[in-house]
């Protein structure tokens, strides 16, 4: 029973897709997607910046008056003669962008208003976004929104499960899904505990030690390695691990100041690694 409690909680943490093994990207890793959320978040933002400068009879006025008629002749291309300054009409052009499938639209056209209306504040406020929902883009310099991963890195934790699938390493895979999974929930510290332990349960597995650098000593009887990689493999693996006598410090106590980027980085070199264990030379 307190196992299968146990199961159910670990569930709970995942979106659907993640625990049937279909979704493991981590929000942070989902290049060319915005989340329903994110969408409602930054159109809730913009719609309360139209609705601030509304004047009389229902019109725009102000600075959203001037920003979207540019929005209406610079972006939609239409005659300035033919804008309809009611609020109203405004919204229901911007609303659609929003609503979009399409993350251009809706991070286009967040980029575009932030650099019409030149606002700190704004900026602001669409950067808490970003990181509230984990985004897989972040605002730089209060007007341009960049990715903070690359598409490779995507690639790199998705073939690592294809492997481990392959090679029916549960335990592996289990917690390097849930390393993409608390990547996700902004846990960044128990993304990285979770990475370190996909590698460890794979290295136990084949080598049946229990220390990574024993570990590695036996790999390289099997299949050798250049010395430089193993000892950048047991220096990077020392930033990471909780393997006693190298476990660092940013992971221990309950206020772990283990970064996102940290987080990332540490799960698609961890991916990397079990690939590099796991997958066949010649496949």
């Amino acid at each position: 029973m307190a196992e299968n409690e146990f199961d159910l909680s670990a569930r709970k943490k995942l979106t659907f897709g993640q625990a049937e093994g279909r979704d493991a990207l981590p929000a942070q890793l989902a290049l060319k997607e915005v989340s329903v959320a994110l969408k409602a978040d930054l159109w809730d933002l913009f719609l309360s910046r139209l609705q601030a400068d509304r004047g009389e009879m229902g019109y725009l006025s102000g600075t959203s008056a001037k920003v979207m008629r540019r929005h209406w002749v610079e972006v939609r291309h239409k005659m300035a003669d033919e804008w309809d300054p009611k609020l109203s009409a405004n919204i229901d052009v911007l609303k659609g962008y929003f609503r979009s499938s399409d993350y251009v639209d809706v991070l286009g056209t967040t980029q575009w208003l932030l650099r019409a209306y030149k606002q700190s504040n704004l900026a602001n406020l669409v950067e808490y976004k970003l990181v509230k929902h984990h985004a897989a883009y972040r605002l730089i310099d209060g007007d341009t929104i960049i990715p903070i991963a690359s598409e490779e890195d995507g690639k790199t934790v998705l073939r690592a499960l294809d492997v481990l699938s392959e090679s029916h390493n549960h335990g592996g895979r289990k917690h390097l899904v849930e390393a993409a999974s608390r990547l996700t929930q902004g846990d960044y510290a128990g993304s990285v505990r979770e990475s370190t332990h996909a590698v460890e349960s794979i290295v136990r597995n084949e080598t049946g030690k229990d220390k990574f650098s024993d570990a590695l000593t036996e790999m390289n009887k099997r299949t050798h390695m250049h010395g430089s990689f193993r000892v950048a493999l047991l220096k990077l693996y020392g930033y990471a691990s909780d393997e006693p006598g190298i476990r660092h410090p940013l992971l221990e106590g309950e206020r772990a100041k283990v970064t996102e980027r940290d987080a990332i980085f540490v799960l698609s070199v961890c991916s990397a690694f079990v690939t590099y264990l796991l997958a066949d030379p010649a496949g």
